[in-house]
């Protein structure tokens, strides 16, 4: 198979560290050519380049079912844990991690973060500390080998980007796992989940509200009537105030669906849910589990990344905004789009989809986090071809992805290659 050129939207400055070639490639990050690194003003000092040639070259393993931040302060996408076992013929092969990476954006290269770290664990709940600078998880689950009941948890951790180190916080509610969490504030504010250990049963779903305030390090149930009810596989985001918004998911039936397409707000300070859009109607996207979702400030809107809807597209790649000032979904990218379709159960040909060139793999349940500045980070994921490893960035203001490091698992062939003859390989 001859191996596809890459578009110049693709970031092929930082493709070294994907393909693992020569450190020298990366010298140029520590220079210029003969060496001068300007005048002797102390000022100048945190200015000057990283050393680019010293930094890692390895990335992480594929996986599924994990979350991430985003570090202004530091400038680093952080992931945890998650689950990197391949399926088989579609089917869960369960391998849990509890490894802490980072991608350093200076470089554009991703570094293990060495020393302790909570138990292995995917499906846990995550949101980013300002505050603090430290990336807050709440439960998950686990369990040993592919088969089995899950283990689930109750515990709460922070990694902190400046110590790069982790920390315990206090255990919270019912164990649980495919819950979503936000910090707004100075509170960590987990909706859902289950806590089914039947790897065949989302039952039972929770539709309950905890907050941790981060400050007094302190759990209590925010006893709000009415709300979205119980979900799993739902996405949350926040302004980092008072208010918090949620976005699809499933119930008890989120193995076959129907899933959701409603968006609900939870007003922290007036203690009421607020239905935004029904998720019905003209210009809205197929109801979806596993999607990402992050409010974009500057715009005044969410967007909404990816997903496993219930059409025969299944996974997807879309990128859709819902603008708060008027309620209402507009498509961002239209990503891949049904082409010849399946041949059955877990059988994609190669031709399954048109795909939308320079945009990342379809996928869902993956690691994502937006900057101040609008770019998009999403690592990792489940796709058609099991689990993908892959590093993009979507800018909001130039519409336009770049990849940082390309996918050494879980790509279709036809991102790749030009001659496919099955749709992964």
């Amino acid at each position: 198979m001859r191996r596809r050129s890459l578009a110049t939207a693709v970031s092929t400055a930082l493709l070294p560290f994907a393909l693992a070639t020569a450190p020298a490639l990366l010298s140029a990050c520590s220079g210029n050519d003969d060496g001068e690194t300007g005048d002797d003003d102390d000022d100048d000092d945190d200015d000057a380049p990283a050393d680019c040639s010293t930094r890692p070259t390895a990335i992480p393993t594929a996986r599924g079912e994990v979350e991430g931040a985003y570090s202004p302060v530091t400038g680093q996408f952080v992931f945890f844990g998650g689950d990197e076992g391949v399926p088989v013929n579609c089917q869960s092969q369960t391998i849990f991690r509890n490894d802490t990476w980072v991608f350093e954006e200076d470089c554009g290269n991703w570094r293990e973060i060495e020393g302790d770290a909570p138990f292995r664990a995917s499906r846990y709940a995550a949101g980013y500390d300002s505050v603090r600078d430290r990336f807050v998880i709440f439960g998950g689950r686990f369990r040993d080998g592919t088969a089995g009941r899950y283990t689930l948890r109750k515990t709460a951790s922070a990694y902190s980007f400046g110590d790069e180190s982790w920390s315990d916080l206090p255990e919270g509610p019912e164990k649980r796992a495919i819950h979503a969490g936000v910090v707004a504030g100075d509170r960590f504010v987990i909706y859902g989940g289950t806590g089914s250990t039947d790897g065949a049963s989302f039952s039972p779903v929770y539709d309950d509200t905890w907050v941790l305030d981060l400050e007094n390090e302190t759990w209590s149930q925010l006893d709000i009537p009415g709300g979205p009810g119980g979900r799993v596989f739902h996405a949350m985001a926040t302004d980092g105030a008072d208010k918090v918004w949620l976005y699809g998911g499933g119930d008890e039936n989120a193995f076959f669906g129907p899933f959701f397409g409603d968006v609900w707000e939870l007003d922290l300070a007036a203690g009421s849910w607020t239905e935004l859009h029904s998720g019905n109607g003209p210009n809205t996207p197929e109801g979806r589990i596993g999607p990402d979702m992050h409010y974009d400030e500057a715009n005044n809107q969410l967007l909404i990344w990816a997903g496993h809807d219930i059409s025969d597209l299944g996974n997807n790649n879309q990128l859709h905004s819902f603008n708060l000032n008027s309620n209402s979904f507009s498509t961002v990218r239209a990503g891949d789009v049904i082409d010849a379709g399946s041949n059955g159960f877990c059988d994609f040909p190669a031709d399954f989809v048109a795909i939308e060139e320079n945009t990342p793999e379809r996928r869902y349940l993956s690691a994502s986090a937006l900057t101040d500045d609008g770019r998009m980070y999403t690592f990792g994921g489940k796709t058609d071809c099991g689990i993908i490893n892959d590093m993009w960035s979507y800018d909001v203001s130039l519409d336009e992805w770049t990849m940082h490091t390309r996918a050494t698992d879980g790509e279709s062939c036809v991102r790749a290659y030009d001659d496919c003859s099955t749709l992964c390989f």
